[in-house]
C-alpha cells in the first residue's frame, strides 16, 4: 500500500511502518526532503552523501527542528542553509570535510 514501507536486513523483513510518501519520492529527484525532523537526524542523512563528517556539538542542538528540501549532491549547501536558519555557528577542518555545528 501507498504511503507504507519495510527494511530489509539480518533479522528479515520488517514489519511495515508509515513513511512520507513525498519525502521517498524526493529523493528520486535527487533531493532530500524534511518537515519538521529533529536535525541530529537530518545530520545522519546528510552524512550518507557528504564525502567527509559532519556532526552536533551539544545535546539540545539535535532536537532542533529543521524543514527545508536540500540537493543531494551538496550536502555542505544544505549543512549551510541549515546552519543559518537555525542560528548555529559551525566550525570546519580540512576545508569542508569535518563540520561540526554548534550553538
Amino acid at each position: 500500500d501507498e504511503g507504507y514501507a519495510v527494511t530489509y536486513g539480518r533479522q528479515g523483513v520488517s514489519s511495515p511502518m508509515v513513511v512520507a510518501v513525498e519525502d521517498e519520492e524526493a529523493w528520486t529527484r535527487g533531493r532530500l526532503r524534511f518537515v519538521d525532523r529533529p536535525l541530529g537526524e537530518v545530520v545522519k542523512e546528510l552524512n550518507r552523501y557528504h564525502n567527509g563528517h559532519i556532526a552536533l556539538l551539544g545535546g539540545d542542538v539535535k532536537t532542533l527542528k529543521v524543514s527545508g528540501v536540500f540537493d543531494v549532491d551538496d550536502p555542505v549547501g544544505a549543512v549551510e542553509a541549515v546552519r543559518a536558519s537555525l542560528g548555529l555557528r559551525a566550525q570546519r577542518l580540512a576545508g569542508d570535510r569535518w563540520i561540526v555545528l554548534r550553538r
